[in-house]
Protein backbone atom coordinates (compact mmCIF):
# COMPACT_ATOMS: atom_id res chain seq x y z
CA UNK A 1 0.00 0.00 0.00
CA UNK A 2 2.85 2.43 0.62
CA UNK A 3 5.24 1.45 -2.27
CA UNK A 4 3.40 4.20 -4.61
CA UNK A 5 3.83 7.03 -2.34
CA UNK A 6 8.13 5.96 -2.10
CA UNK A 7 7.87 4.14 1.51
CA UNK A 8 8.16 0.63 2.66
CA UNK A 9 7.13 0.65 6.56
CA UNK A 10 5.50 3.01 9.31
CA UNK A 11 7.98 3.54 11.70
CA UNK A 12 5.84 3.12 14.92
CA UNK A 13 5.12 6.56 17.27
CA UNK A 14 6.99 6.98 20.10
CA UNK A 15 5.21 6.56 23.52
CA UNK A 16 6.23 10.21 24.64
CA UNK A 17 5.00 11.64 20.93
CA UNK A 18 1.59 9.40 21.55
CA UNK A 19 0.60 10.35 24.47
CA UNK A 20 1.72 14.47 23.37
CA UNK A 21 -1.00 13.75 20.57
CA UNK A 22 -3.73 12.71 23.01
CA UNK A 23 -3.48 15.35 25.64
CA UNK A 24 -3.62 17.77 22.56
CA UNK A 25 -6.47 16.61 21.27
CA UNK A 26 -8.30 16.12 25.00
CA UNK A 27 -7.24 20.50 24.77
CA UNK A 28 -9.16 20.75 21.65
CA UNK A 29 -12.33 18.69 22.82
CA UNK A 30 -12.46 20.88 25.70
CA UNK A 31 -12.41 23.76 23.11
CA UNK A 32 -14.87 22.81 21.27
CA UNK A 33 -16.68 22.38 24.34
CA UNK A 34 -16.74 25.73 25.61
CA UNK A 35 -17.33 27.14 21.84
CA UNK A 36 -20.83 24.75 22.18
CA UNK A 37 -21.07 25.94 25.27
CA UNK A 38 -20.83 29.77 24.92
CA UNK A 39 -23.14 29.63 21.54
CA UNK A 40 -25.66 27.58 23.84
CA UNK A 41 -25.65 30.32 26.28
CA UNK A 42 -25.71 32.81 24.09
CA UNK A 43 -29.11 31.45 22.76
CA UNK A 44 -30.47 31.87 26.25
CA UNK A 45 -29.92 28.25 27.03
CA UNK A 46 -28.92 26.93 30.76
CA UNK A 47 -26.56 24.67 30.83
CA UNK A 48 -24.28 24.30 33.50
CA UNK A 49 -20.14 24.13 33.62
CA UNK A 50 -19.83 20.40 34.36
CA UNK A 51 -21.76 20.09 30.61
CA UNK A 52 -18.23 21.45 28.65
CA UNK A 53 -16.71 18.00 28.57
CA UNK A 54 -20.15 16.06 26.58
CA UNK A 55 -20.97 19.63 24.65
CA UNK A 56 -16.92 18.83 23.15
CA UNK A 57 -17.71 15.47 22.50
CA UNK A 58 -20.91 16.79 20.51
CA UNK A 59 -18.41 18.53 18.47
CA UNK A 60 -16.08 15.69 18.08
CA UNK A 61 -18.73 13.35 17.11
CA UNK A 62 -20.44 15.91 14.81
CA UNK A 63 -16.95 16.24 13.36
CA UNK A 64 -16.24 12.55 13.17
CA UNK A 65 -19.67 11.81 11.42
CA UNK A 66 -18.91 14.78 8.82
CA UNK A 67 -15.82 13.04 7.98
CA UNK A 68 -17.36 9.46 7.43
CA UNK A 69 -20.44 10.69 5.70
CA UNK A 70 -18.73 10.76 2.26
CA UNK A 71 -21.87 10.90 0.28
CA UNK A 72 -22.84 14.81 1.14
CA UNK A 73 -20.53 17.75 0.99
CA UNK A 74 -18.46 18.90 3.80
CA UNK A 75 -21.00 16.75 5.78
CA UNK A 76 -23.67 18.87 5.16
CA UNK A 77 -26.92 17.74 7.09
CA UNK A 78 -25.24 14.64 8.62
CA UNK A 79 -23.00 16.72 11.19
CA UNK A 80 -25.79 18.90 12.05
CA UNK A 81 -28.03 15.59 12.61
CA UNK A 82 -26.06 14.13 14.82
CA UNK A 83 -25.19 16.97 16.76
CA UNK A 84 -28.44 18.01 17.13
CA UNK A 85 -29.56 15.08 18.17
CA UNK A 86 -26.54 14.94 21.16
CA UNK A 87 -27.66 18.69 21.97
CA UNK A 88 -31.03 17.27 23.32
CA UNK A 89 -29.46 15.43 25.84
CA UNK A 90 -28.67 18.67 27.81
CA UNK A 91 -31.01 21.06 26.11
CA UNK A 92 -34.22 22.25 24.63
CA UNK A 93 -35.24 21.75 21.36
CA UNK A 94 -35.09 25.12 20.15
CA UNK A 95 -31.57 26.76 21.77
CA UNK A 96 -30.13 22.81 20.34
CA UNK A 97 -31.19 23.68 16.74
CA UNK A 98 -30.48 27.58 17.52
CA UNK A 99 -26.36 26.04 18.01
CA UNK A 100 -26.46 23.52 15.81
CA UNK A 101 -27.14 26.50 12.66
CA UNK A 102 -24.94 28.85 14.49
CA UNK A 103 -22.16 26.34 14.76
CA UNK A 104 -22.32 25.66 11.01
CA UNK A 105 -22.40 28.90 9.84
CA UNK A 106 -19.18 29.39 11.94
CA UNK A 107 -17.86 26.18 10.30
CA UNK A 108 -18.65 27.79 6.60
CA UNK A 109 -17.43 31.15 7.25
CA UNK A 110 -14.12 29.86 8.74
CA UNK A 111 -13.57 27.27 5.31
CA UNK A 112 -14.60 30.40 3.29
CA UNK A 113 -11.62 32.27 5.17
CA UNK A 114 -9.33 29.45 4.97
CA UNK A 115 -9.86 29.23 1.35
CA UNK A 116 -8.89 33.25 0.77
CA UNK A 117 -5.97 32.40 3.15
CA UNK A 118 -5.01 29.15 1.12
CA UNK A 119 -5.57 31.35 -2.88
CA UNK A 120 -4.06 34.46 -1.27
CA UNK A 121 -0.78 32.43 -0.10
CA UNK A 122 -0.79 30.67 -3.53
CA UNK A 123 -1.19 33.42 -5.60
CA UNK A 124 2.20 34.95 -3.91
CA UNK A 125 3.66 32.10 -4.12
CA UNK A 126 3.77 31.79 -7.51
CA UNK A 127 4.63 35.75 -7.79
CA UNK A 128 8.03 35.11 -6.32
CA UNK A 129 8.71 32.36 -8.33
CA UNK A 130 8.14 34.32 -11.45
Amino acid sequence: MLKPFGAHAIEPLPFPIMIGLLLFYCGTWLIGGFAVYFMLRALGAEVGLATIPFLGGVSAVGAIVSVLAVFVPSGLGAREASMYGLLLAVTGNAAALGATIVNRLAITLIEVLLFGIGIVSWRLSNRQRA
